[in-house]
């Protein structure tokens, strides 16, 4: 059995400006309409940027995505209800930009866009005082631990840089979602920096 298919393109971001400019949950159902009913297709792919606000909430309504990759981390908790959205929509939560970023300041060099928002993240988890909630783990184990807690994400991308890395990682999500009183503690104080 042979399938006739196409990729349909929902945007990719290119120079600051997506490929598909604006997104619009009607026109992408008329456009699937057409490309099943005229162009007899019974296989669609959807590629894209990962899911983001402002545009986030409209990709889950289409009903058309199986799986988001968003960002998400104790430090950046703007897509929390999105990504309980989007399971309850039957589609795969995958959180990105999760866990190591802001254990370092960002260099200088980088452009100041994208190392603003980090050198941010950077400060409020450093006048955050976690130390005495991490019991021997390292900031990173509780800020892993800490976004395994959402019941309605299904994975994590969490960038390593050696083996070791990867080693304390595994070693970290094997234990579970923190506690509910250091999650709760590790929540209030990153929201009040």
């Amino acid at each position: 059995m042979r399938a006739f298919g196409v990729t349909y393109d929902t945007g990719f971001l290119s120079s600051g400006t997506t490929t598909h400019e604006p997104f619009a949950p009607d026109t992408v159902r008329r456009e699937m309409q057409i490309i099943h009913d005229e162009l007899n297709c019974d296989a669609i792919r959807f590629t894209g940027m990962s899911g983001d606000l402002p545009n986030l909430p409209e990709h889950i309504a289409t009903g058309a995505f199986d799986v988001f990759l968003l960002p998400y981390s104790a430090l950046d908790r703007s897509h929390e209800e999105l990504i309980t959205a989007a399971a309850t929509a039957g589609a795969g939560t995958i959180a990105r930009g999760s866990v190591a970023r802001p254990l370092v300041a960002p260099s200088e060099a980088m452009p100041e866009p994208m190392r603003r928002p980090l050198a941010d993240r950077h400060a409020r988890l450093a006048a955050a005082g976690l130390d005495d909630l991490a019991e021997g783990a390292s900031t990173m184990e509780l800020l892993l631990r800490f976004i395994l807690g959402h019941r309605d994400l299904h994975s994590v991308i969490v960038g390593s840089t050696d083996a070791a890395h990867v080693q304390s990682n595994v070693a970290a999500a094997q234990k579970g979602p923190l506690p509910a009183d250091v999650y709760d503690a590790l929540r209030d104080r990153l929201s009040q920096t």
